[in-house]
């Protein structure tokens, strides 16, 4: 498994967020209120075997956006949990070994 941890900090509603491995698509979609966070995990053994990264898309006030992150090989993430913050202009993510 995947784990992430995000947080929204905008003023916004985040929604039909989703975290994608590899073009691997997922139906697990979320919302997060104003200054909500929430754990998300993806079930790598459903990930096709050879190295990929990780895909966040999500809406906010209607303008979906989607950024690239982080990396795992073999179905196998390389660290315990991703944390990822949300602002209005950009998105960080925190890796915790």
């Amino acid at each position: 498994m995947a784990h992430f941890k995000i947080v929204n900090s905008t003023t916004f509603k985040i929604d039909s967020l989703t975290i994608e491995a590899s073009e691997t698509k997922n139906n697990n979609f979320i919302s997060l209120a104003p200054v909500e966070s929430k754990t998300y995990s993806i079930d790598m053994s459903k990930i096709p075997m050879g190295e990929g990264s990780y895909s966040l898309k999500y809406l906010v006030a209607g303008k979906r956006f989607e950024k690239n992150f982080g990396y795992f090989e073999n179905q196998i993430p390389w660290e315990k949990e991703t944390g990822i913050l949300i602002e209005m202009d950009t998105v960080t993510y925190q890796i915790v070994d």
